[in-house]
């Protein structure tokens, strides 16, 4: 794989600066895979990945490969990919963003969890009762799961050696 990107650990300011060099700079019409393993991190820079991937849509065919854990903002980055497959063994989890416990945090906090649940519901066209539902429970979606709810368009076995 040429245009193999690696999205590993936490989504932070590192992580996308790291993504930006790397997806900018590969040429028009080309396929990108977006190997993507891990547990969250900060929900506005897994916006901005995701704002990244779609402004390339029309020039790339961008693959993202769900692996290990997709979790959280990660989700987004996955969600904004033209393909998205997953491994069977992934563990898939969206959950509502966590208040720090001040009133201000609160407020931000409501504000985010209600565009959260609008985006999911939009992007995975599913009711908004039931993206709360999951979301709330923070359930670990399996890959068949993920796949009924839209998350994935296709999932497949691990091979672990070609002969």
């Amino acid at each position: 794989m040429h245009n193999l990107i690696r999205l590993h650990g936490r989504i932070d300011r590192a992580m996308y600066e790291s993504f930006k060099k790397r997806f900018e700079a590969i040429p028009e019409g080309e396929y990108v895979y977006l190997h993507i393993n891990s547990t969250g991190g900060y929900l506005d820079i897994a916006w901005e990945i995701e704002k990244l991937i779609i402004r390339r849509q029309n020039e790339l065919k961008i693959v993202g490969i769900g692996y290990k854990n997709v979790h959280s903002a990660a989700i987004h980055i996955l969600l904004a990919c033209t393909f998205r497959i997953g491994y069977s063994n992934v563990k898939y989890l969206m959950h509502l963003p966590k208040s720090d416990g001040s009133e201000l945090g609160d407020r931000v906090v409501l504000k985010m969890q209600n565009e959260e649940i609008d985006y999911f519901a939009r992007m995975l066209r599913k009711s908004k009762t039931l993206i709360y539902q999951l979301m709330q429970q923070e359930i670990y979606l399996t890959a068949y799961q993920a796949e009924m709810l839209g998350i994935l368009n296709f999932k497949f076995e691990k091979v672990s050696k070609f002969s």
